[in-house]
């Protein structure tokens, strides 16, 4: 299958009937058509209906990416209606919700695609330019969409360490300027990097996330990139690598009792492998791969905060991948056993 990031520069140029052309050859294989809406704000529902029409057009099964619009509620009970009314039809839909009140997203989102063309002295005359600056404030974007500039936090950011952790509308207004020129401040002082200054939006209650949980059609996944505590990736941070799990279980099970035990590992394990193909791994049966975590019930959590992520979770005994000890008692012994895994359809 493939994914769309349709609320993203460089997608948003994609049109329905280029992503329906695409998902028609998704479905002659019958693989995954997995979105990331072009609007989760005030558009969020009709991005969500978009996703739906292109899935049946195409004939192709559906995920819709962490589904929950930023909009609250209502916006999230009309876009898991669509879904639904679409598997009332006969689509194979589904969607999926990450584990964190807020999301995570690259500060040059607030650029429009043209302006990251012809390499970095063309981006940062670009950004000097008062009359480019109020060319690129025209594009309508993720970031701005949410409304409120003391909602978008900027990430440890080794360039600018006085600004890290601070909300942009506050870094503006000890500036004396304008948030959306305080941004653009930020990525002319990194153009060099300007993939890495990152923001967080904090935009969901736990009742909007535990309300799309509860649907029988949703997994629950990290929305992060797998990382590492050792190795080349040990200096890599992302939102939700080290915390996703170990949050969802220790509220929405141990705390809440939003879930049972085994609803709750469901969710986490066997659900989202059955989505993706995936028939031997998320499943303890005789044949299936040996892939084993047993912890602590009463004391699986996430350790990892907002601003230090990367640190494992408490309560965690052995792991065992693919029939290999990994950890044990708590502690990494050294062996890896891990696979590229490819899906074999959901007939596998």
């Amino acid at each position: 299958g493939y994914s769309t990031g349709l609320e993203y520069a460089t997608e948003t140029g994609a049109t329905e009937e280029e992503v329906t052309d695409l998902c028609r050859e998704v479905a002659r294989v019958d693989g995954l058509y997995a979105t990331h809406t072009r609007d989760r704000d005030a558009g969020a529902v009709d991005a969500v209906a978009e996703a739906v029409r292109t899935a049946e057009t195409a004939g192709a099964r559906l995920q819709v990416s962490h589904i929950t619009p930023r909009g609250g509620r209502q916006d999230a009970e009309r876009a898991i209606a669509l879904v639904d009314a679409a598997c009332d039809r006969g689509l194979d839909a589904a969607y999926d919700m990450h584990t964190r009140f807020f999301g995570t997203t690259y500060l040059k989102t607030v650029l429009p695609s043209w302006a990251l063309e012809g390499g970095t002295a063309a981006v940062a005359s670009r950004l000097r330019d008062p009359a480019e600056r109020l060319r690129m404030r025209s594009h309508r974007n993720l970031i701005t969409a949410l409304g409120d500039w003391d909602r978008v936090v900027l990430l440890d950011n080794p360039a600018l360490p006085e600004l890290s952790r601070r909300s942009i509308g506050e870094i503006a207004r000890e500036a004396g300027r304008e948030p959306l020129d305080a941004a653009f401040d930020i990525l002319l002082a990194e153009v060099e990097q300007i993939h890495r200054p990152m923001v967080i939006l904090h935009c969901y209650s736990e009742d909007d996330l535990r309300y799309t949980y509860q649907h029988p059609a949703c997994t629950v996944g990290s929305d992060a990139t797998s990382l590492a505590a050792d190795g080349p990736l040990a200096g890599s941070v992302f939102h939700g690598a080290f915390t996703w799990a170990a949050w969802f279980y220790r509220r929405m099970v141990r705390e809440t009792g939003t879930f049972s035990k085994a609803e709750g590992i469901r969710k986490l394990t066997g659900l989202p492998a059955e989505r993706l193909g995936l028939g031997d791994r998320g499943v303890i049966r005789k044949g299936a791969a040996a892939d084993l975590a047993v912890f602590d019930g009463a004391t699986f959590g996430e350790t990892g905060t907002t601003f230090v992520p990367n640190t494992t979770a408490n309560g965690m005994r052995h792991v065992l991948v693919n029939g290999v000890v990994t950890l044990r008692a708590g502690t990494m012994t050294g062996d890896r056993a891990g696979e590229v895994l490819r899906s074999r359809g959901r007939r596998a």
